[in-house]
């Protein structure tokens, strides 16, 4: 009985760590989700933003469709912030599990899975290309993850049909991810029988049918002036010579690390070196097809991408060594000592849960969207500073052009660079910076925020300075002032 109950209490410091991270790490209505909260909204609401040209341009069928679907289904019973924490907390909770027993499959040893779920939650940024399988708010790639982590670890168990069911069922959330963690594991079976790939790439073909049209229909334009906006707006994902030099030192050490722990662990048997290899293949042709000769195709598919999955299997083998390093004594721990923590750890973790804060991130532009809100219409568009990220959100109005949110759909992107060019005075492009695009803003004379207001039928402007321009001045505050078109 004791010893039954000896194996919980790695999984009991296991809920603890999780619980700890989402009271430490949560956020809502932050970052990425400017890009993603809107369209739920239209979701919600046919009406919402009507004049928004992003909302109106993502809406229906893109590769976030599915997402969009999800998460409104959600909310027809609970709230949106509700919503998005629950969903956060399930994600990060099977991830933190579902790296514990993917290191139980490899090593067979529960500290090892803990420390590994520990380091994954913890550990900063390995991965290259920005590319982060444990975020703090709730996304696609939040919710994906931990299903991409369930078709590992179906693989290695040797169910591989579930293992390319469950992959097939991860693209919809993220394309990329889904289709990548495929890739992979059709590489590996394609070194040890071609024959195999057959039913397996059926099974997931069929699967992930519906969302691999959608993303064929909807990025199927390859101009030289959409792959060059995408490649401007986003050069931390794309362009591997672009990304910052601390983090190819962070990454490549960690590679160096992975290595050592392969050898240390003697492992002849898994796959796990294969997927560092395939990986590491990747990154050469995202580096060769992206930098050197540039093909859309490759450029679109982020292969970068993967490291991730370096990532999540290199802290496992690292656990593995740290542990047998140590060379840890086991310890026989009484039966009511076991009790008392299992009961502290799953209380104190729920605890943590139970108030962890669900409220928006506050804006320092809280008191200026109040107003707006307050003092003008619904349908009102506003041209605004382009990296005023949560504007739409948070002011719940239309606007010009803001930079973070990005199309989804090729033909958009087409629209977001005109408008870019417009509204940023001609200041897009590389190295894109927030003084560079606000910069060129501020430079816009009286004439042309005119013309931009008249061009996209925009009702009101917003400037940093006050005074700059001899416009109906409606509201102003010590960092911008609001004209009336």
């Amino acid at each position: 009985m004791n010893q039954n109950l000896v194996r919980y209490l790695p999984l009991g410091a296991l809920f603890l760590a999780i619980s700890l991270f989402i009271k430490l790490k949560y956020l809502y209505l932050i970052f990425d989700q400017y890009e993603q909260i809107p369209l739920v909204f239209r979701a919600l609401n046919p009406a919402y933003l009507m004049n928004d040209w992003y909302v109106n341009a993502n809406s229906g069928i893109s590769v976030r469709f599915f997402y969009t679907m999800f998460v409104s289904g959600f909310v027809q019973f609970i709230s949106l912030q509700d919503t998005m924490f629950l969903l956060f907390v399930v994600s990060i909770f099977a991830t933190g599990f579902l790296v514990y027993y993917i290191a139980m499959e490899l090593f067979d040893n529960p500290v090892i899975g803990v420390l590994s779920s520990i380091l994954m939650l913890f550990a900063p940024d390995i991965s290259l290309g920005g590319n982060v399988g444990v975020m703090f708010y709730t996304i696609p790639q939040t919710i994906c993850f931990p299903i991409v982590l369930l078709g590992f670890l179906l693989f290695l168990k040797n169910k591989r049909i579930e293992a390319f069911i469950v992959l097939g069922a991860a693209t919809y959330l993220e394309p990329l991810w889904g289709i990548q963690g495929a890739l992979i594991l059709l590489i590996i079976v394609g070194l040890r029988d071609l024959i195999e790939i057959v039913p397996l790439t059926i099974v997931y073909s069929v699967v992930s049918a519906p969302v691999l049209v959608i993303s064929a229909y909807v990025s199927h334009l390859n101009s030289p002036e959409i792959i060059s906006t995408i490649l401007i707006r986003h050069p931390h994902h794309y362009l591997p010579f672009r990304f910052p030099i601390r983090a190819w030192i962070i990454f490549v050490s960690f590679c160096i690390l992975f290595l050592i722990a392969l050898w240390f662990a003697r492992d002849r048997k898994t796959i796990v070196p294969q997927i560092f290899a395939i990986v590491i293949f990747f990154c050469t042709l995202g580096t060769i097809f992206v930098e050197i000769f540039p093909v859309s195709t490759v450029i679109k598919l982020q292969l970068f991408k993967a490291t991730l999955f370096v990532v999540v299997f290199g802290i496992i083998y690292v656990s593995n060594m740290i542990v047998k390093l140590l060379a840890l004594p086991k310890i026989s721990v009484p039966k009511r000592i076991v009790i008392i923590v299992l009961i502290a750890a799953f209380g104190l973790g729920s605890i943590a849960v139970l108030s962890t804060n669900r409220e928006p991130v506050l804006s320092g532009n809280t008191v200026m969207y109040q107003w707006i809100g307050a003092n003008t219409q619904e349908d009102a568009i506003f041209l605004i500073p382009p990296n005023m990220q949560d504007f739409r959100v948070k002011a719940n109005r239309g606007v010009v052009f803001d930079l973070k949110p990005f199309p989804f759909r090729d033909e958009a992107i087409l629209e977001y660079r005109e408008r870019a060019d417009d509204v940023t005075n001609n200041r897009f492009y590389l190295p894109l910076t927030v003084t560079q695009t606000d910069d060129g803003y501020r430079s816009l004379t009286e004439l042309q925020i005119v013309k931009i207001a008249n061009k996209y039928n925009a009702t009101y402007a917003i400037s940093f300075a006050q005074g700059k321009y001899q416009l109906n001045q409606v509201y102003s505050d010590e960092k911008y002032c609001i004209y009336r078109m």
